[in-house]
């Protein structure tokens, strides 16, 4: 299961699992 959401959206998600880990998970 490999669903892309907005580009935006996955560039935000990278941040948070950058800035906050896991946390966001």
């Amino acid at each position: 299961t490999t669903h892309q959401p907005l580009p935006g959206a996955a560039d935000t998600v990278r941040r948070l699992a950058l800035t906050g880990g896991e946390a966001g998970l």
